[in-house]
């Protein structure tokens, strides 16, 4: 009976050394890693048909990824605008598998990247594999019937941050406007929260001799 005994406590000591070895060795395989396929994926946000054809927004754009199977804590989103070095980084907690990146240059070409944090400490991360790119759309403005006034609210200092440039403008009626944008300049920027949120540009035109004129235009794809 106590040889038996013997053996049954040797075989429970080499599974408890085997399931030791065995998570000791998938913890060590964990901390060497420092990249996973994460499955990265960009794609336009609030997608819509503007001057017949499917349009995202120009200052978003979606990110997409999947999780990391080894352990890990959060992630850390970075969006980079590779011309000009520009970047920034975001935090998402752990059961984030998405974001739509906010607050971008229209008409610009961004690249994007996932680290997530190995342990609660973040000394170790790993990268994902993928680093796609992507890019804004131009501003779509309509011109609208109405005309705003000057008591609505008004965004100061965004004038420049709107190229037109990078605009492209509809008429009324939905045709490309072809005016030539030199002559116009932009007076003021309004910002409607309510009852519906909207952008809309006052431009007057810049043309001398010439009695000025103003046209209101609606942001479509904000």
């Amino acid at each position: 009976m106590k040889y038996k005994n013997a053996i049954i406590s040797i075989i429970i000591i080499i599974l408890i050394l085997a399931i030791a070895v065995i998570f000791w060795t998938q913890q060590k395989i964990d901390s060497d890693k420092t990249s996973w396929n994460s499955n990265l994926l960009t794609s336009v946000f609030r997608p819509q048909l503007i001057a017949e054809a499917e349009r995202g927004s120009s200052s978003f754009i979606r990110l997409t990824w999947q999780k990391p199977e080894t352990t890990y804590n959060h992630f850390l989103i970075t969006v980079t605008n590779p011309q000009t070095d520009w970047s920034r980084t975001e935090s998402g907690e752990h059961e984030r598998v998405s974001l739509d990146v906010s607050d971008l240059e229209p008409d610009t070409t961004y690249t994007f990247s996932v680290r997530a944090c190995g342990d609660p400490d973040c000394k170790t991360w790993i990268t994902s594999n993928e680093k796609p790119r992507a890019r804004t759309e131009k501003m779509y403005w309509k011109f609208v019937e109405t005309k705003f006034s000057d008591s609505l609210p008004i965004k100061e200092g965004w004038e420049s941050n709107i190229d037109l440039e990078r605009s492209v403008f509809l008429t009324i009626d939905n045709k490309l406007w072809t005016e030539n944008k030199d002559d116009w300049q932009i007076a003021n920027v309004y910002v409607q929260s309510k009852p519906t949120y909207k952008i809309v540009l006052k431009l007057i035109s810049s043309v001398e001799d010439e009695k000025e004129k103003t046209l209101f235009a609606e942001l479509l794809n904000p």
